[in-house]
């Protein structure tokens, strides 16, 4: 004879909800207290940062020639090209093995 299946699911069930509603299963979040050398800390961190985007400016406001740009395109153009070009090769020769192991080709 089969057990009923309603009442293990209704069991299950309440007992999910019974602990995602208690509040001891959840863990506390530390104490929020800032101590005078964690601002320090903060203050020097947004300091530095701040000095070393300032110092990258320059190089980021270089020009790039026109040709060189273009080179950069037809190379990434060609790269993207050949790696699908490598996937369909090896999708094409892995689906033409399988032909002929179901003998499809005789």
């Amino acid at each position: 004879m089969s057990r009923p299946i309603l009442l293990p699911a209704t069991f299950c069930g309440l007992v999910a909800l019974l602990v995602l509603y208690s509040a001891a299963s959840f863990v506390q979040p530390p104490a929020t207290v800032e101590s005078s050398q964690q601002r320090r800390f903060l203050q020097a961190t947004a300091v530095s940062s701040g000095a070393a985007l300032a110092s990258a400016l320059p190089a980021l406001a270089e020009e790039i020639d026109v040709g060189e740009e273009y080179n950069r395109k037809v190379l990434n153009a060609a790269g993207y090209c050949l790696g699908l070009a490598a996937f369909l090769v090896g999708f094409i020769i892995s689906q033409a093995k399988k032909s002929v192991e179901n003998r499809w080709l005789d």
